[in-house]
């Protein structure tokens, strides 16, 4: 594990659940320090377990407000680097790893290096392949897992801030693979993660199934930033763009048909539709 002198966690927080200790704790022996930043107004008392079990090597950065994921993983990787970090795995609050997967992950940075890759994300899907050596190109992964090199952040100048959160992992993907940067995903390695609030949903003449639910406002950033990377990337990558859109419109289906505040999600799907044709990026509320 000689690669551990030069990894370096970002983890970003904004009001986490109980559980996110834990999931700190899930890879956090696998790297050579720790940078939480904490979006949240007060900060978790809970973060002060973590203090007195990593000591130096865990390092706490307070905006006091919510400055978005954008700013905090920009502040994050640069702490990071100041640090003397060659790689940055960018972690949310509600994803863990196993410890096998997380060991296995490290593992594989020379062979990331040798192969010229310079972001790499895990298999969030819940399904492991067969061949535990698959690493097949992607246009994107998302945020949570990932590894990317200093030098990607550095020839990328890091994550776009207007667009404060939701698509910022696309839209990091996009520009790197846009100069040149190459992106995999390993589909051995598996991530434990959770977007946004499962709930289960009757659809007429069918069994329940399965939705995730968000926030009318979090519906507000994915719809706008949508947008946005359709506009700023069609023409370069034009499947990821419509992947991109598809999943949107699922999202807007289930919010509206089956979510408890549809005249405010339909007002927030409104006004992202405007701000996103018309540019008006960072935090509107």
């Amino acid at each position: 594990m000689g690669n551990l002198n030069r990894i370096t966690a970002v983890v970003v927080l904004y009001h986490p659940q109980a559980d996110f200790i834990n999931n700190i704790i899930s890879y956090a022996d696998f790297t050579h320090s720790i940078i939480v930043v904490d979006n949240s107004e007060i900060s978790s008392p809970d973060l002060s377990s973590l203090i007195n079990k990593y000591g130096e090597k865990f390092h706490l950065l307070k905006p006091g407000k919510n400055m978005g994921v954008a700013w905090a993983l920009n502040e994050g990787t640069k702490r990071a680097i100041e640090t003397g970090a060659d790689w940055i795995l960018s972690m949310d609050q509600d994803s863990y790893f196993d410890k096998t997967e997380i060991k296995n992950y490290i593992e594989k940075i020379p062979e990331f290096e040798i192969g010229n890759i310079g972001i790499a994300g895990p298999n969030h899907e819940g399904i492991l392949v067969a061949a535990p050596d698959q690493m097949p190109e992607k246009d994107s992964v998302i945020t949570s897992g990932c590894l990317f090199n200093k030098k990607v952040f550095e020839l990328t100048s890091g994550f776009d801030e207007k667009l404060f959160i939701d698509e910022v992992d696309h839209e990091f993907c996009f520009h790197a693979k846009s100069l040149g940067v190459k992106i995999v995903q390993c589909m051995d390695i598996q991530l434990s993660h959770q977007l946004g609030e499962m709930k289960w949903v009757k659809i007429p003449y069918k069994a329940k199934s399965h939705r995730t639910f968000h926030s009318p406002k979090r519906l507000y950033f994915m719809v706008r930033n949508v947008i946005y990377l359709s506009k700023k990337y069609k023409f370069q990558f034009p499947d990821a763009i419509r992947i991109q859109r598809k999943d949107l419109l699922i999202r807007i289906k289930n919010h509206l048909l089956f979510g408890n505040k549809r005249l405010q999600f339909l007002q927030m799907v409104i006004k992202g539709i405007i701000d996103g044709y018309t540019r008006r990026m960072g935090n509107p509320f």
